[in-house]
């Protein structure tokens, strides 16, 4: 890639969020508006652990331009409205504005969970200034504070298209979380392998397959601890029931067999009931022919 002509940015370290922010300068001489960019939200603590099953959401705040005047940054439709300066779009409290005007208007941006490497990983973006954050139900802790981050970034006179952001994470945040299939049945008729999602939310994190060669069980270490995690059995079996037990983050479902009339319960049903009504019959035939020879000897 070719040189800049003219330092277009320098880098910015955000320590109150821990991502690094460019601040573009006047000019943007080998600049690609039309190149897509890539956004990795990377949460990992200050002892190494990732912490998997964060809803992080993204905004779009402004939009990378290059005018008579140079480069400028423009707030997209969404926020045109929100009355902030990009002056300073280091600012942790902007950040913080920003995303406080989101919540105001109920605006939506774009959501993923992080992985098991504690990764959110967003591309075909748009150039621009984008706000990060946590979203979900982070339980009693705490989550990750509002950062903003732009793309491209500027590093060594050279354009990278894709930015890794590493925001602040405490480490008494994360668990690990267990799900285990447990049946009542004779084993007769249990299927070889079950699917179970898990759901955070309304929205599926992972699905595993549980079977014998798993012990019918599964672990993510690592997860961020939070009240609206849930675990779904994609098809129930046939013949059977199913129900769910939670202890924390440890998730059980159980599968009980249930008891099916079989053909030949059901079958001498309709014969029964024939048979009972051809008696009846019978026995009113007979009472009537009492009662007229009752009646002819009288």
């Amino acid at each position: 890639m070719k040189h800049l002509k003219t330092i277009v940015f320098c880098l910015v370290l955000m320590l109150a969020a821990g991502a690094a922010l460019p601040v573009f300068a006047e000019r943007l001489a080998d600049f690609d508006p039309e190149k897509p960019c890539s956004l990795n939200v990377t949460l990992t603590t200050e002892d190494g652990q990732k912490a998997a099953g964060a809803e992080i959401m993204i905004y779009q705040i402004a939009n990378a331009m290059i005018g008579e005047e140079g480069f400028r940054y423009a707030y997209t439709e969404a926020f045109s409205g929100c009355g902030l300066s990009l002056e300073h779009p280091e600012s942790a409290k902007l950040a913080s504005d920003l995303y406080a005007y989101a919540q105001k208007q109920k605006l939506t941006g774009t959501s993923l969970f992080t992985n098991e490497n504690g990764v959110a990983h967003f591309e075909n973006l748009h150039s621009g200034l984008y706000l990060a954050t946590e979203v979900g139900d982070t339980g009693a802790f705490a989550a990750i504070k509002p950062f903003l981050v732009a793309l491209p970034r500027v590093s060594d006179d050279e354009i990278f298209y894709h930015t890794n952001a590493m925001p602040k994470v405490t480490s008494d945040r994360s668990t690990a979380l267990k799900v285990r299939k447990v049946w009542n049945d004779d084993g007769k008729k249990r299927p070889a392998e079950v699917q179970v999602q898990i759901l955070r939310g309304s929205k599926v994190y992972d699905t595993v397959t549980l079977s014998e060669k798993n012990n019918w069980s599964a672990r993510w270490d690592c997860v961020v601890y939070a009240d609206d995690w849930s675990v779904k059995e994609v098809s129930v079996p046939q013949g059977y029931t199913v129900t769910y037990q939670q202890d924390g983050m440890v998730f059980t479902v159980c599968n009980t067999e249930t008891l099916i009339q079989t053909g030949q319960m059901n079958g001498p049903i309709p014969y029964l009931a024939g048979g009972g009504l051809i008696l009846m019959l019978l026995g009113v035939m007979l009472i009537s022919s009492g009662r007229k020879r009752t009646d002819e000897e009288g």
